[in-house]
């Protein structure tokens, strides 16, 4: 039996490297065997931080640059580069913390289907994962690539490109707000009589009419619609697959929606079909298997088949973010964990959610970051903090706006 799992062991070794030990990691088709490899090639100590990241890239190019098509997505997005303040700029790290571009930018993102975007005395452009320059830095503002595209703003205009820099949408009816979804992106028409919303595909053909009075991005083959007041939710031929009908409507997660009528919020299906009584006062969208809700002044969470899994207690209650969740309780915050454990004390005055292993929050006026056991990594001394949802954390302090990296090394603009 040791010989054959042996074997087994060097098999697998093998399979991640060739003899003159190349990584050699590539896809085949079963995203859970895949992940496997890709993690044992990770964890192998002494090997080239570089190669591991390419293989990093290679898994998400293959399965998907979201949590909606790789269910590993968060997992596999915690061993992409990162930006990161060094040379008193802006670069990127590897996430061993060593450096893999010098910093000279005045801010950059996180990678988003490959690319990250960056920015140089006031024009963007995007770098790929070895650090190159692959779409000139010359615009006046850029988005992140969804679906293939992303949107940039050039000589007033906002048009899509793709990842090669090529233009592919020029429309006087897409604005740096637009971005694309399931094949599709959202246009806003002005006239006299008001602002419409319509959808265009990747061809900029009209797709679906602009007549909505507000409209939403597709997810999970829907998208929310205002029409006459009410919402409802089309599906990617404009058909009207659940009726406009609703107070309030939020987008499709893990199959269920949340839906307000006559000042009460439940959950429906895509079917349209009430699954969790519309009863509660308020109510948040899924996030990891679970959804907070209101009910007499109180907030707690419940599964997906409406069972009532962490009390309502709470005064305030947000989504679950890597595992953990905000609440609120006797005015202090804190963390529970998805069996309603309360794993991070509630004593401060703000908490956010949790993003690469860390969350803002706040104490007697004073912001900073802790991480996932309620460690204060990065201090409590700003007067302002965001999240590190873009990569780099907005922060403000004695009265001058910068960013702090992911191990609290900042950057203050002149």
């Amino acid at each position: 039996m040791k010989k054959i799992l042996f074997f087994i062991f060097v098999a697998g070794i093998l399979n991640i490297y060739s003899e003159s030990q190349e990584v050699i990691f590539k896809p085949c088709g079963n995203i859970e065997n895949d992940f496997i490899k890709l993690k044992d090639l990770l964890d192998i100590q002494n090997t080239d931080v570089k190669q591991k990241t390419e293989k990093v890239f290679d898994f998400l190019n293959y399965y998907g640059w979201n949590n909606k098509k790789n269910k590993y997505y968060n997992e596999a997005r915690k061993y992409l580069p990162y930006p990161c303040v060094n040379n008193e700029k802006i670069g990127f790290c590897y996430y061993d913390d060593s450096v893999m571009i010098k910093g000279k930018y005045d801010i950059a993102w996180n990678f988003f289907e490959g690319l990250a975007a960056v920015k140089l005395e006031d024009k963007y452009g995007y770098i790929d994962k070895d650090g190159k320059e692959v779409i000139p830095l010359k615009y006046s503002g850029v988005g992140n690539f969804s679906d293939g595209l992303s949107n940039v703003e050039l000589n007033g205009k906002t048009i899509f490109i793709d990842r090669t820099g090529k233009e592919v949408i020029s429309s006087k009816y897409v604005n740096n707000e637009s971005f694309f979804s399931e094949g599709l992106a959202v246009i806003v028409v002005s006239s006299e009589e008001g602002v419409a919303y319509g959808y265009i595909d990747k061809d900029g053909k009209e797709v679906i009419p602009p007549k909505y009075f507000n409209a939403g991005p597709f997810s999970e083959g829907l998208a929310v619609v205002e029409l006459n007041t009410g919402y409802g939710y089309v599906d990617k031929t404009g058909r009207e697959i659940i009726p406009i009908k609703y107070n309030m409507a939020y987008d499709f997660f893990d199959g269920l929606a949340a839906v307000k009528l006559n000042y009460k919020w439940g959950y429906i299906d895509k079917s349209g079909k009430e699954v969790i009584p519309i009863k509660y006062d308020d109510a948040l969208n899924f996030s990891e298997g679970f959804a907070g809700v209101k009910l007499n002044d109180k907030r707690g969470y419940i599964d997906k088949k409406g069972r009532e899994i962490i009390p309502l207690k709470y005064d305030d209650a947000l989504n679950f973010s890597e595992g953990l969740a905000g609440v609120k309780l006797n005015d202090k915050r804190g963390y529970v964990d998805k069996e309603g454990k309360e794993v991070i004390p509630l004593k401060y005055d703000k908490v956010g959610n949790f993003f690469g292993g860390l969350a803002p929050v706040e104490l007697n006026h004073k912001c900073g970051f802790i991480d996932k056991t309620g460690k204060e990594v990065i201090p409590l001394k700003y007067k302002y903090t965001e999240n590190f949802s873009k990569g780099l954390a907005p922060v403000e302090l004695n009265g001058k706006w910068g960013y702090v990296d992911k191990k609290g090394r900042e950057y203050f603009p002149e």
